[in-house]
């Protein structure tokens, strides 16, 4: 079931950088992302079937400004578990962000991606 989760993030984090290569900014529109007109966060993943983690992405926009106040543009998506799912502990909540940093609520740092 976590590879459920891995492979939804990793699928969510390309689709946010085509969008963001002809955008130019990330997005938290799931229709932008292909994911269908209707769709709205959070997602479920249904790799296998059944669904046991939901996607959700927060989009951070460019700030302009100097030094310390500029924020580039970025996003973080989570994998959260739902359902019995939730009960795993271990790795809990997974998360990408546009550097392609893999971390997961729980802090172990071994195991899970």
């Amino acid at each position: 079931r976590r590879t459920d989760a891995k492979n939804g993030l990793l699928d969510l984090a390309a689709r946010e950088e085509r969008y963001f290569s002809v955008n130019n900014t990330y997005t938290n529109v799931p229709a932008n992302l292909g994911y269908g007109a209707a769709s709205t966060f959070p997602l479920p993943i249904n790799a296998s079937g059944d669904s046991y983690y939901s996607l959700n992405v927060t989009s951070v926009t460019a700030a302009s400004g100097s030094g310390a106040t500029a924020v580039p543009p970025g996003f973080t998506a989570q994998a959260v578990p739902t359902g019995t799912q939730a009960a795993d502990t271990t790795c809990a909540t997974y998360q990408i962000d546009q550097l392609g940093t893999q971390t997961n609520s729980s802090g172990v740092t071994s195991g899970c991606w």
